[in-house]
């Protein structure tokens, strides 16, 4: 059922709607697979005719069929140590939320910190899916170890609070791995902003930290 037929049908102030995404291969997601996971949750989901006004809406993502996702691969950026190396990846399902078009804040598959070239850092292509449809008050994804909550910190009808505590009460939901707003929605959109400069600030800046102090 496709996602805005499944929204039609619920008459509550708070709808919600299931995704199952799948994974693709070849092309540009061979280099960039955080591309193809982003174009994956992006597509058909940021027409605004998917919503009415005055509504809640939550959309719920199975990340565990085809993807596998555990928690850690929500991260905006995660490290692995293998062969005395730590690598470094962007999965970029944090980025199809909260990502910014043309911002460079994504990664190969994995690679080293220390041995980062001018190629590695990616801009992304598509804005996030927040910042395209407003309209999405919040997805919560389901994983292999748990649930994550993220919330839309530019979202036009914003949860309400009880939703909110009520969502991180459910059963397996991974709060340490969720993006809120908590008690201060202007402090959490300054959040997810200082994250994006954050990441730009590494993939994109130790190349040139590290030649100039060669």
């Amino acid at each position: 059922m496709q996602v805005e037929e499944e929204l039609a049908r619920q008459d509550g102030k708070v709808r919600v709607a299931l995704s199952h995404p799948h994974t693709g291969s070849g092309g540009r997601a061979l280099v960039y697979p955080a591309s193809k996971v982003i174009d994956r949750i992006i597509n058909a989901k940021r027409s605004s005719r998917q919503f009415q006004s005055g509504r809640a809406s939550i959309l719920y993502i199975d990340g565990r069929r085809q993807w596998q996702l555990s928690a850690e691969d929500v991260l905006p950026f995660r490290t692995k140590y293998s062969l005395e190396t730590h690598w470094v990846r962007t999965k970029g399902v944090w980025h199809a939320f909260y990502g910014a078009e043309g911002m460079r804040t994504l990664l190969p598959d994995r690679v080293s910190l220390d041995h980062l070239s001018t190629t590695d850092a990616h801009e992304q292509r598509r804005s996030g899916l927040f910042r395209a449809t407003p309209q999405w008050s919040a997805c919560i994804l389901a994983l292999m170890d748990g649930l994550a909550l993220f919330e839309n910190p530019l979202a036009e009808e914003p949860l309400h609070e009880k939703t909110l505590r009520r969502i991180l009460q459910m059963s397996r939901m991974r709060a340490e791995f969720s993006w809120y707003r908590g008690p201060d929605a202007g402090a959490f959109e300054a959040e997810v902003e200082r994250m994006l400069q954050k990441l730009q600030w590494t993939f994109a800046g130790l190349y040139t930290l590290g030649r100039e102090d060669d």
